[in-house]
C-alpha cells in the first residue's frame, strides 16, 4: 500500500511540475527501506550536501522532469 500511495503522489507531483519533500521514517534496518528510491526519491543530501537533516530525520526529495539538471540547492 506505501508504494502505491508513493507512487500516485510522484505522479501528482509531476503533473503539478512540483518538486516533492518526504520524511523517509521507515527504518534503515526494514526490508521496505528503499521504496523511496525504487520511484525515484533521493535523499536531501544529494541536493545540499552533508548534515542537511538532523539526526532523527531522512528527508526524501523527488524532482520531476522539468526540474531535473536544474541547479537546485539554493531552493532547499
Amino acid at each position: 500500500m506505501g508504494s502505491r500511495i508513493l507512487e500516485y503522489f510522484k505522479d501528482f507531483l509531476v503533473e503539478k511540475s512540483a518538486v516533492g519533500v518526504l520524511d523517509n521514517i521507515i527504518p534503515e534496518e526494514d526490508t521496505s527501506y528503499s521504496i523511496y528510491s525504487k520511484q525515484g526519491w533521493e535523499p536531501l543530501e544529494a541536493f545540499v550536501g552533508e548534515g542537511a537533516a538532523d539526526r532523527e530525520s531522512n528527508f526524501m526529495i523527488y524532482v520531476p522532469p522539468r526540474w531535473q539538471g536544474r541547479h537546485l540547492k539554493d531552493r532547499f
